[in-house]
């Protein structure tokens, strides 16, 4: 998965923080890997019950088009200092499989949807740093801690 810097950056600042707040032990810190895993399995979770194939079309096609307008440059030097990084996500295979499936039935309901695995995983990691940005901390540290309850 690739994203601005900045936004891994930013990550790692709310794990930290959530670790702060709940007074936690640092040492079970979670990885912004494993956040990122987190969110895509939460996805997951949420349309296997339920789910409108036009509806999720639209709405992951309108997320990569806010998506690529945030991060569109206007000048040169706007380009330099947007630094991307890569994040390699360890995966179990039927997870990964899952998310293809899904994209490939969107695909069979209209042709013209193309998204990969990682452009998803990419949206949906940007959608939880927007959350961040908008300063739903609590929020987001709330469902975070309930997830990684469910999770062990």
């Amino acid at each position: 998965m690739k994203a601005r810097e900045i936004d891994f950056q930013r990550a790692e600042i709310f794990l930290d923080d959530m670790y702060s707040l709940t007074g936690e032990d640092p040492d079970n810190l979670i990885s912004v890997a494993s956040l990122v895993q987190m969110l895509y399995e939460d996805f997951l979770l949420q349309i296997r019950s339920h789910y409108q194939t036009e509806e999720m079309i639209k709405r992951l096609l309108e997320k990569r088009s806010v998506h690529h307008r945030h991060l569109t440059v206007e000048s040169e030097e706007d380009w330099i200092d947007m630094k991307w990084s890569a994040l390699e996500i360890d995966m179990k295979r039927q997870l990964a499989l899952r998310g293809e499936v899904f994209l490939q039935d969107l695909r069979l309901a209209d042709s013209k949807f193309k998204m990969t695995l990682h452009e998803l995983i990419s949206i949906l990691f940007w959608d939880f740093i927007i959350e961040v940005r908008k300063g739903n901390q609590r929020n987001l540290i709330k469902l975070l801690l309930s997830r990684m309850r469910d999770w062990d």
